[in-house]
């Protein structure tokens, strides 16, 4: 099986972090048993780096 890796980065609107770390949270639920699927990263950097 050919494997397969990709990367996004969202920002969060001012005040709106928590809601978008549910929304992530979710989606990852829903990957939990798909087939092929291995690895789901979520992660929160510092305010700053936005």
């Amino acid at each position: 099986m050919t494997r397969v890796a990709r990367y996004g980065r969202l920002v969060a609107q001012e005040c709106r972090g928590e809601e978008l770390a549910e929304l992530l949270l979710a989606a990852a639920a829903r990957l939990e048993d798909e087939p092929g699927c291995e690895l789901y990263l979520g992660g929160k950097g510092p305010a700053a780096a936005r």
